[in-house]
């Protein structure tokens, strides 16, 4: 349940990364199209195309160049906040990356407790069950020939896995 809310921040904050990435590509090409403009703008003024009132238009291609470098000055505000936001949002995801990874490392330690317990034991305790069931057969085929042998021989056994549960 907590992976799932924290999956779908993650989701969530993947989701504003990419708009806010896609806002700066936005507002780097509106800002190289006001270049564009500004230089446009100049190569008019350079050329000097207005023959009839030179005055007049000089100071209206001076407007307009200022009214761009103006509008290049916001975007280019505009970009440090996105970028800003940027940086908040990939904190965002990096946050929650480590919380889901922290969540899944605890799931699987916890299912690798589940599997050892479900595993059969191994190789070295099967073979001490073997000579545990060794003895035990060969006590009871002594409990009707020789019964003191017998009881010598489960009275050693019991010593025997009380050693070895002392070990485990």
């Amino acid at each position: 349940m907590l992976d799932q809310y924290i999956m779908n921040c993650l989701k969530e904050s993947d989701r504003q990364l990419m708009e806010l990435e896609e806002k700066q590509k936005k507002l780097l090409r509106e800002e190289e199209s006001c270049c564009h403009m500004i230089e446009k703008l100049t190569e008019e003024v350079d050329v000097g195309r207005e023959f009839f009132s030179p005055r007049n238009s000089a100071d209206t291609m001076k407007q307009k160049v200022a009214d761009v470098r103006k509008q290049i000055e916001e975007l280019q505000l505009q970009k440090v906040k996105v970028s800003d936001e940027i940086n908040h949002q990939k904190a965002e995801v990096k946050k929650y990356e480590g919380m889901l990874s922290e969540i899944k490392k605890r799931d699987s330690e916890k299912y690798q407790i589940k599997q050892l317990k479900k595993e059969p034991p191994m190789l070295e305790e099967k073979e001490e069950f073997k000579k545990i069931l060794s003895r035990v057969e060969r006590s009871i085929t002594l409990l009707d020939t020789d019964t003191a042998r017998c009881k010598t021989e489960l009275t050693n056994l019991k010593y025997y896995l009380k050693a070895l549960l002392s070990e485990k």
